[in-house]
């Protein structure tokens, strides 16, 4: 069988950071990839904790904690207020 090798190995020389990827057949789409995949590390190399992949992770941190007991009786309330009005639109029979 013929194959076609379609893996990107990027490198930063600067930094010595190396980047592999093959998810797609199509080389030009890999080497897309792989550029975006070195931007993000090397951004978030540069910029630490103030990158965009730090601000995504502590984004889904912040969702996946417990709400307080204060939040949970607040959401509560609400979904109480709310049932109350789709009480009142059914029909009078």
């Amino acid at each position: 069988m013929n194959k076609v090798e379609t893996c990107v190995i990027l490198r930063h020389i600067p930094t010595g950071f190396t980047v592999r990827y093959q998810v797609s057949r199509h080389q030009a789409l890999n080497r897309f990839m792989a550029r975006r995949l070195m931007i993000d590390e090397l951004e978030a190399r540069k910029l630490g904790a103030e990158s965009a992949r730090e601000r995504e992770i502590w984004k889904v941190r912040k969702q996946k904690a417990r709400r307080s007991r204060r939040a949970k009786e607040k959401i509560l309330r609400d979904k109480h207020i709310q049932s109350a009005k789709k009480e009142l639109r059914k029909p009078a029979f």
